[in-house]
């Protein structure tokens, strides 16, 4: 390794072995080079944490370091090593979506309906729009989440975290974007001074009670595990 390859400060390192299942070309290839791993330590994303440690070689040495999940892809990008990262595909969709496009995705963890998604409302976290205009009186109408609403001179409430991918799914709209710290209070979307809210939608159930309607469904979000370029030259291609 790259006696000159900082990493994270502050963040935990130890070496650990790794699941031999397959990541593309990866998995035919031995290379002796370490590699860092970096895995989300928000609580939401432990379940992809797991998984997603089970789908690393365990043919490597490798350095496990946590993060942030919404760091993770930035990590992975500025490291100088070989490195691959842990994260939800709704947070790499808004690091791309700030501009970040030397990380790509190599595998998916395919957790849909699994674990903590079992009882879901899409099998998986979705980014929805929500209001209290639904068609129907029911919160969720099954088949009528791909309708997006026309958000033009609407006052919608969305978390920072995914700030650049949503306004990039309503360019050309003039929109009054009320930016929230942290995760939307589903309950804002009754506020009287917003149209919409949006934000992840797991289980429903905060939406079920208060009668908020899921307009639309904007994205689905699966585990990934992203490289940075050197990790892909090193190993080759993935997927």
């Amino acid at each position: 390794m790259n006696k000159n390859c900082r990493t994270h400060k502050g963040l935990s390192g130890r070496d650990l072995e790794l699941p031999r299942q397959r990541l593309g070309r990866l998995a035919h290839t031995r290379v002796q080079t370490i590699f860092i791993v970096y895995a989300p330590s928000n609580k939401g994303l432990q379940f992809v944490r797991e998984q997603g440690l089970e789908q690393v070689m365990r043919e490597f040495a490798s350095r496990l370091e946590s993060a942030r999940g919404e760091d993770i892809a930035a990590a992975v990008s500025g490291s100088c090593c070989p490195a691959i990262g842990i994260t939800g595909e709704d947070l790499f969709e808004e690091f791309r979506s700030k501009g970040g496009s030397s990380v790509e995705i190599i595998s998916r963890l395919n957790l849909a309906w699994k674990g903590p998604y079992a009882n879901s409302v899409f099998g998986l976290p979705a980014l929805c729009v929500l209001g209290t205009s639904c068609r129907k009186s029911r919160w969720y109408t099954k088949g009528t989440e791909g309708n997006l609403p026309v958000l033009d001179r609407r006052t919608v409430a969305i978390p920072n975290k995914y700030e650049a991918f949503i306004k990039r799914r309503f360019i050309g709209q003039n929109v009054e974007w009320i930016v929230l710290e942290g995760q939307v209070e589903v309950t804002c979307a009754r506020d009287p001074s917003i149209d919409y809210a949006i934000d992840i939608v797991l289980s429903g159930r905060t939406c079920e009670r208060e009668n908020i309607g899921i307009i639309a469904k904007l994205f689905e979000s699966d585990g990934v595990i992203v490289a940075n370029q050197t990790f892909l030259r090193t190993y080759g291609q993935g997927d």
